[in-house]
């Protein structure tokens, strides 16, 4: 009977896991402050990642579904999210995909989120028309600092 239990409540676990993961992620609304670095080929594009922090009033409706507000934006530069897995410990990797009249790139952002922060990693493969191959090393950050002004 011990046994049993134990067998269930892991099931249970499991089950409620899986329950999660199908949810949308949400953050918490309000004004964040997101940055980040990137390197092509190993060569830094910005100085500091303090020349690329920016502020975003994030509303509401955008915080309910993380992976549409991103989806939404990456769309403007020609990217598609491929794939969106969360995991235990609040872990989430994103597959990429971009394609745009200068090339095309594919690859992956991986690294840990709350409700109110975000820290990701990542790298793109692609090929650019006029410079041929190259990878591209991303780190980007955000957290929230307030409420919107």
């Amino acid at each position: 009977m011990k046994k049993m239990i134990i067998v269930a409540a892991t099931l249970f676990l499991g089950l409620t896991h899986f329950i999660a993961a199908a949810e949308p992620l949400s953050i918490e609304p309000g004004l964040w402050r997101d940055g980040g670095t990137i390197m092509i080929n190993g060569q830094a594009l910005t100085h500091s990642p303090e020349d690329d922090e920016d502020e975003e009033c994030v509303s509401a409706e955008q915080a309910k579904d993380l992976r549409a507000a991103m989806a939404s934006s990456y769309k403007d530069s020609g990217c598609e999210i491929t794939s969106w897995d969360r995991a235990p410990g609040n872990k989430l990797e994103i597959g990429l995909a971009c394609v745009n009249e200068e090339g095309k790139s594919k690859g992956k952002l991986s690294g840990v989120y709350t409700s109110t922060s975000y820290d990701l990693k990542g790298r793109l493969d692609g090929t650019h028309i006029h410079a041929g191959p190259y990878f591209l090393d991303m780190h980007m950050y955000g957290k929230r600092i307030g409420e919107c002004h």
